[in-house]
């Protein structure tokens, strides 16, 4: 994925655009939502999140299918808190187009690790988002696995039947 353009914002956040390899449809978005907000919600150290806004509407999301019962629609956004990042971000991805927006709050910016530190111009925010951005378009296609049984040993047979 590739870094379009930075757009600093006055409160506390800045956005970017992304450009996607390939356009995608809505059950790419899907896909990609749905593992973004699984991992989003594994440790949730600040209540309120993950919360997933479907044209700007904030919608709530009892369980992770839900997710993909939502109907089509023109982007689907995802705002929570990255464990791995230690930062609050929120990631727009637009339907059709081949874009995804990334919104970062930079108001605890200061208090983070610095390994974790970010810039806010082009090259360092690049740097720092980019594999980040990689990993999500990866997500787009690898759907989630249902928990399947063991084919190897079908239930109520041990290993020595």
């Amino acid at each position: 994925m590739k870094l379009i353009k930075l757009i600093p914002r006055d409160d506390h956040k800045i956005g970017s655009l992304w450009q996607l390899t390939l356009r995608v449809g809505w059950n790419k978005i899907l896909e990609a939502g749905e593992i973004l907000f699984a991992d989003l919600a594994k440790d949730v150290p600040k209540p309120g999140f993950p919360v997933v806004y479907v044209d700007d509407k904030m919608v709530t999301i009892e369980k992770i299918e839900d997710l993909r019962k939502l109907p089509e629609a023109e982007d689907l956004c995802i705002v929570g808190y990255s464990k791995s990042m230690k930062l609050v971000y929120g990631q727009t991805f637009y339907n059709q187009t081949g874009v995804v927006g990334l919104t970062v709050d930079t108001a605890e910016k200061n208090k983070i690790d610095p390994k974790y530190a970010y810039g806010t111009d082009y090259e360092s925010f690049n740097k720092f988002f980019s594999p980040y951005m990689d990993y999500t378009e990866i997500l787009m296609y690898c759907p989630r696995k249902e928990k399947k049984q063991d084919e190897d040993h079908p239930e109520g047979m041990s290993e020595k039947q």
